[in-house]
């Protein structure tokens, strides 16, 4: 009797939650001010590419999706923040961590969108379940240390005649003028991100 009550306890975590295995995988604990987690995957072309290559200078990671349409709705506030921190001397990187997604469809959706930054794919969502990303688009700042100082939201509202908080313009500003980050962690918004797990489920 005690087991029932114990699966049943359970289930209504899990219920309650809203969480499937893989979402609960992605869980994992990374703080803000913590090392982010070191990572090499390929790009678009094959090509592979390191976080610890990007050191000495701030950079964005961005993780995307070509079929969640709140990722495409955000695609040009993406490639504006993209234009004009580079200019600052910011790296930004773009990551595809979506399981039903391929390099080809991703490559196209790119092309098709004139996204000229870098775009990386996750296979088999490790870098993802290693940043706890569970949704398109969710963003990270990383300094130039390695040190993870702003993650979540690009800004507060998928209409931008709504937004009145572009968190992760406030955020870059305040690490690229020397200051703490003073709102570092926001709730992301937008689709879940199709894991492997999920696929091999289905």
């Amino acid at each position: 009797m005690k087991r029932v009550a114990l699966f049943l306890f359970i289930g209504l975590v899990i219920f309650a939650s809203g969480k499937t295995g893989s979402q609960a995988q992605a869980s994992a604990v990374l703080t803000v001010g913590a090392a982010a987690p070191e990572f090499e995957l390929n790009d678009l072309a094959g090509q592979p590419h390191s976080l610890k290559s990007y050191r000495g200078k701030a950079t964005i990671v961005a993780f995307i999706s070509a079929r969640c349409p709140i990722s495409n709705l955000y695609k040009d506030r993406i490639k504006a923040v993209a234009d004009e921190y580079t200019r600052r001397g910011v790296n930004f990187v773009a990551i595809n961590s979506s399981a039903d997604e391929t390099v080809d469809e991703v490559r196209a959706y790119a092309e098709e969108n004139k996204l000229g930054f870098t775009i990386l794919k996750d296979e088999g969502n490790v870098v993802a379940d290693a940043y706890a990303a569970e949704r398109t688009p969710k963003v990270y700042v990383i300094d130039g240390e390695g040190v993870l100082r702003y993650r979540g939201r690009i800004d507060n509202s998928q209409n931008m005649r709504l937004v009145k908080q572009n968190d992760l313009r406030v955020a870059l500003d305040e690490l690229l003028a020397g200051k703490p980050v003073t709102v570092a962690d926001t709730q992301a918004m937008g689709c879940i991100i199709k894991r492997t797990q999920d696929l091999a489920q289905s």
